[in-house]
């Protein structure tokens, strides 16, 4: 049996699994790509992102709409935070 390091695989597959951040992002995707946006999500804009031990239904537009925030201020903050390739260029 040939073993494998299984951190660094999935560190690798976790980079790439979400090419592009924008108001269509589901949370489920956010948060398999980058689990440490749970608490960034919390921390930063009071947002509980997980219920019953899944990600909320929702799009980063609609927690956007919600919550009340200004068009476009979820998605550049979780842009910042989690940069894609895609985001930067």
């Amino acid at each position: 049996m040939v073993r494998q390091e299984p951190s660094l695989r999935l560190a690798a597959l976790t980079a790439m699994s979400l090419e592009r951040i924008d108001d269509t992002t589901t949370v489920e995707e956010l948060v398999e790509a980058w689990p440490d946006a749970v608490g960034f999500l919390r921390e930063r804009y009071d947002l509980r992102v997980i219920c019953c031990g899944a990600p909320v239904w929702a799009t980063l537009g609609e927690l956007e709409r919600s919550r009340n925030l200004a068009s476009g201020e979820l998605v550049r903050g979780v842009r910042e935070r989690f940069p894609t390739a895609a985001n930067e260029g």
